[in-house]
């Protein structure tokens, strides 16, 4: 199983405006996951560009 998980902020991942932490301990955390199953994009990035590639990225390798 792989989990990807959206956030549309540019903020990172333990930022308080940020879903990422809540969607971590209300769910994927209830789940037996290693850490390499689960996707986010990396909000933390400056370059937002390259956060997005890197995530399509890892939806196409993910998906094939």
């Amino acid at each position: 199983m792989l989990v990807y998980f959206g956030d549309e902020r540019s903020v990172g991942p333990d930022h308080a405006d940020r879903q990422f932490p809540h969607g971590t301990e209300a769910l994927i955390s209830k789940v037996p996951l290693a850490a390499d199953q689960v996707f986010r994009i990396k909000g933390e990035y400056k370059d937002t560009e390259r956060a997005a590639l890197e995530y399509e990225q890892a939806l196409s390798t993910g998906l094939k």
